[in-house]
């Protein structure tokens, strides 16, 4: 039977601290190791070793983003790809299944301007301010 992810998240801020990674590392990949498990129990499914997975893996990434910024997505695909290093380094898989794996393509999100009245009247002053210096221009 292979290892719960939970009791190897333990072991990798374990791992993260002893490294002299800050408190505020070993919280965001302890924190993409949870949102990784959070899937398989989702589906029904153990979250242990063997879903770590190319397969699985993209599909998460697919998933993240979906809902999240291109950031949250780099920084999930950060944390986990160090746990699969750990993992690699301790025997409990053979290779790093996101050596090869690359991140999604953000998704381009139209930019929406919406005119406010302060942009309105900014540009009736420049319209009116360069009336003006045409008007006293010799």
């Amino acid at each position: 039977m292979s290892a719960r992810l939970e009791a190897l998240q333990r072991s990798f801020a374990r791992h993260l601290r002893a490294e002299g990674r800050s408190d505020r590392t070993v919280f965001i990949s302890r924190q993409a190791m949870s949102f990784f498990s959070s899937r398989p129990k989702a589906q029904g499914r153990a979250a242990a070793v063997d879903e770590l997975t190319r397969a699985a893996i993209r599909e998460w990434l697919a998933h993240l983003s979906d809902i999240n910024e291109a950031s949250t997505v780099k920084t999930g695909y950060r944390g986990l790809f160090r746990f699969c290093g750990l993992l690699v380094d301790e025997n409990q898989i053979p290779k790093n299944p996101l050596r090869t794996l690359r991140l999604p393509q953000p998704k381009i999100k139209p930019f929406r301007s919406f005119p406010t009245k302060t942009s309105y009247l900014c540009s009736r002053g420049a319209r009116a301010r360069s009336s003006v210096t045409e008007a006293t221009r010799p």
